[in-house]
Parts: C-alpha cells; sequence; structure tokens
C-alpha cells in the first residue's frame, strides 16, 4: 500500500489500481443475465403481444377503446425499451411469454366460434394478458433502481385501469 501512496503523492496523476486476476468487479447489469433485465424483456414481450391481441379483438368487440388501450401499449413498449436500454441490457424481440401465446391461441379459436362466444374469448384473452403484465410489473418494481421505479409504478396504474375497463365491458357483456 505505501508504494501506491507514493505513486500518487510522486506524479500528481491519477492512480490506477489493478485487481489481481482471480478477482473481478460486480457491474450493475449483465446484459440478458441479469434478473431485473429479463423481466424488463417479458414485460416487454407482454406489451408487444398485447398489441397484437389488441389489433385482432378489435373487430370482435367493436369498441373505440381498445383503439386506445393497443395505443397506451405501445407507449409503454417503447418505454419499456428505453428502460432496458438504460440498464445496460438489450431489449429482445424474439417471442411472447407462454400465458400470452395461449391467450392468442384462444382468441383465434374463438374468431370461428359464433360471436357472442368469440366475445367472450377475446375478453378473456385480453383480461389475462392484463393480469399476467399486472405481476410481472410488481415483480420488476420490487427489484427496480430508484431511478425505474416511478415509470414501473405508472405502468402498473395503468395496467390496472386496463383491467378494471375490461372487467367492467366483460360484466356488460353478461347481461
Amino acid at each position: 500500500m505505501g508504494s501506491l501512496r507514493w505513486l500518487a503523492n510522486e506524479s500528481m496523476s491519477v492512480m490506477q489500481l489493478q485487481l489481481p486476476n482471480r478477482r473481478s468487479i460486480s457491474y450493475a447489469s449483465l446484459f440478458e443475465n441479469n434478473h431485473y433485465i429479463r423481466l424488463l424483456n417479458q414485460l416487454l414481450q407482454l406489451e408487444l403481444g398485447s398489441i397484437e391481441l389488441y389489433a385482432g379483438c378489435r373487430h370482435e368487440l367493436s369498441d373505440c377503446q381498445l383503439e386506445n388501450l393497443a395505443e397506451a401499449h405501445r407507449k409503454q413498449a417503447k418505454n419499456l425499451v428505453n428502460m432496458i436500454i438504460n440498464n445496460r441490457g438489450i431489449p429482445l424481440k424474439k417471442g411472447f411469454a407462454f400465458s400470452s401465446e395461449l391467450s392468442l391461441m384462444a382468441f383465434r379459436i374463438g374468431r370461428h366460434l359464433p360471436l357472442s362466444v368469440a366475445r367472450r374469448a377475446c375478453l378473456s384473452s385480453c383480461i389475462q394478458l392484463e393480469k399476467s403484465m399486472r405481476r410481472r410489473y410488481h415483480q420488476a418494481l420490487a427489484e427496480a433502481p430508484y431511478r425505474d421505479r416511478e415509470l414501473l409504478s405508472e405502468h402498473v396504474r395503468r395496467t390496472k385501469c386496463n383491467l378494471d375497463y375490461l372487467e367492467e365491458l366483460r360484466a356488460e357483456q353478461r347481461v
């Protein structure tokens, strides 16, 4: 340690410290190996899946509010991409999560059934997807760094509003 002090005092330059090869410095993120980045990527996949789902359900439900929901999901997906990049991650667009694939399959099957069944299938698929997103957002919020919490909290609030709206729509269809 004395030699480092001498180096700093003698040259008045920036002191460089090298760790032995067997030690490593942990980084905030290791791209896709970081659990928080994986959660954000899963949320991104769910957001992209919801945009496709709402676009398909627009014909069966004939509700103009669904276009607003799809637009909100587009904005949330853009926010997630920015958040992933800011956390030194790589946004992945490789496919949907398992639960959203099942929802999309149920939606596609429902389209070939009578209109009332197709509407129920669409609404149920949208509700399940929103619930899945809400769960994942809560998980991400628990692990999020301070700078991401405000935006993730806004996404949780928006997802809850979407879910409330879809539940109301389902209740109206039952009557």
